[in-house]
């Protein structure tokens, strides 16, 4: 899970520093990779799907219309955060005023503006 951590927070850290490096589509003309970031948000450690939603907040900053896949997840998953028995399914080092890991999902919040409201 460490090494799932910082590989996401790596590559964070270059797509800012050297956006360039990334491409015209920033990781999206390869679908295993894409698809591959983007199931690491099923991880069973909320550190790495923190970590992961970092790195995916700031490739839709880039190019949102290239990661529309996106949004599908991210409402499963603030569904799954927001869940009655969400606080027992994660535990409690993950709870901050009877919410789970605002953090998270702060940063999917952040990453659905850039998407319309479905009609």
């Amino acid at each position: 899970a460490t090494a799932k951590k910082k590989a996401a927070l790596c590559l964070l850290r270059l797509l800012r520093k050297y956006p360039v490096a990334f491409g015209e589509d920033g990781l999206s003309n390869v679908p295993e990779q894409r698809d591959r970031l983007i199931d690491l948000l099923d991880d069973p450690s909320l550190g790495v799907v923190n970590s992961v939603m970092s790195l995916l907040l700031g490739l839709v900053s880039h190019w949102p219309e290239l990661w529309t896949h996106v949004v599908n997840k991210c409402c499963k998953l603030m569904v799954k955060l927001n869940h009655p028995t969400a606080a027992k399914d994660f535990g409690s080092e993950y709870v901050y005023y009877k919410t789970v890991n605002p953090w998270l999902q702060v940063k999917i919040l952040r990453t659905l503006q850039y998407y319309p409201p479905p009609p």
